[in-house]
Formats: C-alpha cells, structure tokens, sequence
C-alpha cells in the first residue's frame, strides 16, 4: 500500500492485511518485471485500489500468480483478526531502518529499422519532389519501395560508415561534409546557418545512392536507393530550417551568388 504519513505504521499493516483479504489473483493485475530480482523474489503492492505484482523477467507469469495466491492464502489463514494489531504491532517495533544511497537503474531501447524507415521514407519523397512520380514509379525503385512499405529489415539498404577518429578512415567520414564546405567556401557569400537538413544524391558502384544529413553533414546516413540505375541523379536538397528554406543544390548556388552581389 501506499504510506499515509498521517496514520500510525500499525494501521497501515493492518489496512493493507485487510486488502489481502479482498485479493484474487483472477481480477486485473499490473505485471511489472524487473530483472533485478531473484528468482524467489516477488514483490506485491496496493495503491488506488490496484495491485501490482513485480517479479524477474524469466518467470512464467502463471507460477508467480499461483505462488501468490497460495502465500496470501496462508497469510489470512494463519493471522487471526484478533490478534492482527498486535501482530502489526510487533512487526513496527521490530523495524530496522538502514540508510543508503540511492540508486536508479535506467533501461532505454532504439529500434534502428524503425529510425532508418522513415529516413529512406523521406529521402524516397525527396526524389519524388525532385524528379517526378512517373521516374520514382521505375521498378529499379521498386525493392526501396516494398521496403519502405513494409518496414522489414531497412538497416540491409544502409552502408556501414566508420566515423572512427583514431585512425586514417578520418578522410572517409568528412567526405560528403567537404563537399558543401567546398562549395561554400568557393562562394563570396555562405547563405546556411551552421545547422542544417540536406540530402545528397549521387551515384556509387553502379547504385543510386544518396547521403542523408541531418543537423549537419559531417555524418550522413548512406542509403541505396536502386541498383543498376537507368537514370543517375546528382543532385541535392537542402532545408535551412532556421530561416524556413527550402532548396535544391542549383537554387542554394544561385542564390548565394544574388545574396553576395546585392550586399
């Protein structure tokens, strides 16, 4: 049960045995499974008229339900209503209050194929908007199509890029960040904020492929769109989204240029 400071430890013991009285382990029950718990270990509690059973992960759910019901079953049966108070009583007295620290233990998941699908789902659009529905419905597209569709395994679609600093392979993880840098640094005038949406197509070993960057170029996502293209694209699409912008590679070099020549 939840603790009222306002009541004495005791008549919390005993609102909770009185609870026991009520629970059956066939009416809704919160699981909550903690693998920092033993194999013996199971933990019961009432709060907002609810019971929560939390036990290791590994546990089948119905042993723990059966363990249960036959411990709070001998709980009533051997604890006399009589004699509940004082029981509590005792159980109050004989409290050992131990000071620690406090610790906390955080799990946290990423689903990468999630993450990469709506990725390729965006770089896919991108393509569209640049070249037309009729030269996306071209069935080389059609295996980035049914995947995107799908959801099934996206990460095969994605080429591994070592971002290792340590080594020589620093050439490798810059390359499609210097290229902006060098179109930039070509131009009178730098129209992008330091953060920035870009997508870069290209073609590479015979794949249409395209390099996804997000807050940034420096680490792109490289992404295959089709094999044995009949059609290259080289082209890219950048979203200043600072200042609301939208704009492919020809128009950012175009209005760069006027931007530098009206100041």
């Amino acid at each position: 049960m939840h603790p009222d400071e306002n009541l004495p430890k005791s008549e919390i013991f005993v609102g909770f045995y009185n609870q026991l009285k009520m629970f059956c382990v066939n009416k809704p029950l919160n699981i909550i499974t903690d693998d920092k718990l033993n194999e013996s270990e199971y933990i019961l509690g009432c709060h907002n008229n609810r019971w929560y059973l939390a036990y290791k992960e590994t546990q089948n759910i119905e042993m723990a339900k059966s363990f249960i019901k036959e411990f709070v079953c001998a709980i009533i049966e051997q604890t006399p209503q009589e004699r509940i108070i004082d029981i509590c009583n005792d159980i109050v007295n004989n409290i050992e209050v131990i000071s620690s620290n406090v610790h906390s233990n955080l799990k946290a998941e990423f689903n990468y194929n999630n993450s990469n699908r709506v990725i390729a789902k965006t770089a896919f659009n991108c393509l569209a908007y640049l070249k037309g529905s009729d030269f996306m419905l071209r069935s080389e597209f059609n295996p980035m199509r049914e995947a995107i569709y799908n959801g099934e395994d996206m990460n095969k679609h994605f080429d591994v890029m070592a971002y290792d600093t340590d080594n020589d392979l620093g050439d490798n993880k810059r390359v499609f960040g210097d290229i902006f840098r060098k179109i930039e640094s070509s131009l009178p005038q730098r129209l992008l904020n330091e953060h920035y949406h870009c997508i870069f197509f290209f073609k590479a070993m015979n794949k249409q492929k395209c390099a996804i960057g997000l807050y940034g170029f420096d680490r792109p996502y490289i992404l295959n769109l089709a094999k044995n293209p009949t059609e290259t694209v080289f082209d890219a699409f950048i979203c200043d989204w600072r200042n609301e912008k939208e704009m492919n590679l020809i128009n950012y070099i175009a209005q760069t240029i006027n931007k530098s020549e009206s100041i």
